[in-house]
């Protein structure tokens, strides 16, 4: 570390995200509804992976990176309760749930149920 001070730097940035994706973890699964874990994840997470065609706050379809029930367990909920959010989630038309690809027809709208 001493003889390279560049890397030492990008070391201390990556740990110091790594530390601090986790402090928002564990406020989101002490502090958020299953619900709002979802909707979360849907918006920033589920992004990550596959990005979404996006405009402003519009449509935007995100392919789910893992199946359902991993997804779940990332986000402390059974399965079960995971596809009763997503079915919830589209009977009020916030999301259409094609297998692995949810549509999200207004990201807006959706974020203001979170």
């Amino acid at each position: 570390l001493h003889g390279s001070p560049d890397l030492a730097i990008h070391l201390l940035a990556d740990v110091s995200g790594r530390v601090n994706r986790l402090v928002h973890d564990i406020e989101a699964l002490t502090l958020r509804t299953a619900s709002e874990r979802v909707v979360a994840y849907l918006l920033r997470d589920g992004a990550v992976d596959a990005p979404p065609v996006r405009g402003d706050g519009g449509p935007c379809t995100v392919l789910l990176p893992a199946s359902k029930g991993t997804i779940a367990s990332l986000l402390s909920v059974t399965p079960e309760h995971f596809s009763r959010i997503l079915h919830d989630l589209q009977s009020r038309g916030l999301i259409a749930v094609n297998r692995r690809q949810i549509h999200i027809p207004d990201m807006q709208r959706l974020a203001c149920h979170a």
